[in-house]
């Protein structure tokens, strides 16, 4: 199996942040940069692809999944220089989004937590994300460039199919800790409005100019 990589490169040529707003056809599963293809079961009549940020697998398809993608230019006042550091700007960016749909009780993993890395991305944590109690609600990975940084995340609607079918695990490998949009009170939330409530939030963080597009993975 070759397992195709997600560019970064037209993020390279953008002055601005920007939102990216990805949506699919069929069920993917995106693994991460240094995951084995193999991991993929061969019996599960997925796609799969790679990204270039690190992690664990991400379950996505149309229904149940919100993926978007934060790019944050080297100039923005959003950009750290230290990984940690600026996965908990985004990961306070994008609970500042949730509140501002009247979600509270979540928090976000501080540039100190531990990263508890496993095979399937909502079964661990790392900093800057998102949590609800002990449930993950959006998971964060980021890939950097001299020019500027690329966050991908991922939050669910409601529940997705169980990833840890799909794949080629230990049994010892923890089960996924999803707290859905859905359980947080928030069921008509879409990518579109995540989205807009990201761009909200990260203008009132002293960014000049925030665009949001759109972007089909086929």
């Amino acid at each position: 199996m070759s397992i195709e990589r997600l560019s970064v490169e037209a993020f390279r040529s953008q002055r601005h942040a920007l939102l990216v707003v990805r949506s699919v056809s069929d069920p993917l599963i995106v693994l991460g940069s240094t995951q084995d293809e193999n991991l993929v079961a061969a019996h599960a009549e997925v796609r799969a692809l790679r990204r270039r940020g690190g992690g664990g697998a991400v379950y996505v398809d149309h229904a149940s999944t919100m993926w978007i993608d934060l790019w944050i230019p080297a100039s923005d006042p959003n950009h750290r220089d230290d990984v940690k550091q600026a996965m908990v700007v985004i990961g306070n960016i994008v609970q500042a989004a949730l509140h501002a749909r009247g979600t509270a009780g979540t928090h976000v993993l501080g540039s100190d937590h531990r990263a508890l890395p496993t095979a399937l991305c909502f079964a661990g944590t790392g900093p800057g994300e998102v949590m609800a109690g002990g449930n993950k609600v959006v998971g964060l990975t980021a890939w950097r460039g001299r020019e500027g940084s690329l966050f991908q995340s991922a939050m669910y609607r409601t529940m997705p199919p169980g990833l840890r079918s799909m794949l080629v695990i230990s049994e010892e490998e923890p089960d996924e800790r999803i707290a859905t949009a859905q359980a947080l009170g928030l069921d008509g939330l879409d990518a579109d409005d995540m989205a807009n409530e990201l761009q909200h939030a990260m203008l009132g963080t002293g960014c000049t100019q925030v665009d949001i597009t759109h972007a089909h993975v086929s």
